[in-house]
This record gives C-alpha cells, sequence and structure tokens, in this order.
C-alpha cells in the first residue's frame, strides 16, 4: 500500500495536524517504490 512505502509515514495524524510542519526531500534517492510526502508550502525557501 501507499502508505507502508512513504519514507515520512506520520502515523495516525490527521493532515490538519502535520499540515504545516516543513519536511522537504532534496536530491534524495528512493527504491522499491519508496516515496516521500511533502509537508510545507512549495514555495518556502529554507
Amino acid at each position: 500500500t501507499f502508505r507502508a512505502k512513504e519514507v515520512t509515514c506520520r502515523g495516525l495524524l490527521k493532515q490538519a495536524q502535520w499540515k504545516n510542519w516543513n519536511w522537504v526531500s532534496q536530491a534524495d534517492h528512493f527504491v522499491h517504490g519508496a516515496c516521500f510526502t511533502r509537508s510545507s508550502n512549495p514555495s518556502t525557501n529554507k
């Protein structure tokens, strides 16, 4: 399933609880269907 392969699985939290966290992935390489779900504003420069 999608959640089983999500690198940053937020467990049982609802999106409203984590949507303002600033988690991003840059130049990371994921294998075997692993994925990363951004939880920040894409225009945020850090």
